[in-house]
């Protein structure tokens, strides 16, 4: 679909009557959307900020993408950014909002604010205390709550998606609340309860590890889940560039091990395949279903994965696998 000229003065019009100001991204988002005629079908009236219901301890902000046309019951993906990003830029790049368009679905974007961390990452490593990453992982379940009360969202299909520090705080929040989550998807992310302050999430991100038994890490997650909370959990697709050098790739490893540890699966996976050597994709079933892939992807460094037709920006990396392709097929999303 080709941006006239009308519907972009349209679209700058609804920027003024917001105040672009309280909108990180959105205006270099719809220069972008000009610039380019031939892009991803967005409407940026449809990207609007929403007040959070509930107390949003954390004081995160949201945006939100609701498609004109919604399924009557829509499903719900939450996007978490990573550090130095903006949620409207990064939802564009990454082609999260041309997918809901498509999936006529509803697309969260929080935001997390430089008083929580100046470089605007999301405080993963500290997910178990209550003043900061706890307080972090209760604004984005009243988000979550917000969203499904106005929308009417399918609660069999809520879906939360990550990059780095929000591919991270992505895998906490599927730990924390495995009875709401379907599934999820960790992008150059690490396992939930490898780090428990700044400087150990540093070491981490350098130095995967501890090197312990699957169990130990499955039970690193359980920390976080409703007291007495014995399953299911969510299904986990990871995904991690073999060349990252912000976030040591055995972080993948290592959320796998976690993750097949809660479903109590084996190590050997039931699918493994290379394909053309750029990448790999291991895919462990449980009555043919996947519920767990990992995709390692050759000569990637840090960032998101987009077809290499598709916008690349800050932290978004032209690939010849698209992250948000797959991701929806996996979670149902693909039509």
């Amino acid at each position: 679909m080709r941006w006239s000229d009308e519907l972009l003065a349209a679209a700058r019009r609804f920027q003024a009557g917001l105040r672009i100001d309280s909108l990180p991204g959105l205006s270099n988002l719809l220069d972008r959307v000009g610039a380019d005629a031939d892009g991803p079908g967005m409407h940026p009236a449809r990207l609007a900020r929403a007040t959070v219901q509930g107390e949003n301890p954390a004081g995160l902000g949201m945006l939100v993408y609701a498609p004109e046309a919604l399924a009557p019951r829509p499903p719900l993906v939450l996007l978490l950014h990573g550090c130095h990003q903006d949620a409207a830029s990064f939802a564009y790049d990454s082609g999260w909002t041309d997918r809901a368009r498509r999936a006529h679905a509803v697309l969260l974007l929080p935001e997390q604010t430089v008083r929580n961390n100046p470089a605007r990452c999301f405080s993963w490593f500290r997910a178990t205390e209550a003043s900061s990453g706890g307080a972090e992982l209760q604004s984005l379940r009243d988000m979550l709550a917000t969203g499904c009360e106005t929308y009417r969202c399918d609660p069999r299909k809520i879906y939360v998606v990550g990059l780095s520090a929000g591919g991270a705080m992505a895998a906490a929040f599927m730990a924390a609340y495995p009875d709401i989550i379907s599934a999820g998807a960790v992008v150059a992310g690490l396992p939930v309860g490898c780090a428990g302050s700044m400087g150990e999430a540093m070491g981490r991100m350098a130095h995967a590890g501890p090197q312990i038994e699957d169990e130990i890490w499955a039970q690193r997650a359980r920390v976080l889940a409703p007291r007495g909370y014995g399953g299911p959990w969510p299904r986990l697709s990871v995904w991690h560039g073999e060349a990252d050098q912000a976030v040591d790739p055995g972080n993948a490893s290592l959320l796998i091990r976690q993750w097949r540890g809660l479903h109590a699966l084996h190590d050997i996976p039931t699918h493994d395949v290379a394909l053309a050597g750029r990448a790999r994709q291991r895919t462990w079933h449980v009555r043919s279903k996947a519920v767990i892939e990992w995709w390692s992807l050759a000569g990637l460094d840090h960032g998101y994965p987009v077809a290499a037709t598709a916008h690349s920006g800050k932290w978004v990396l032209p690939s010849h696998i698209d992250a948000t392709d797959r991701i929806a097929r996996f979670f149902g999303l693909d039509g």
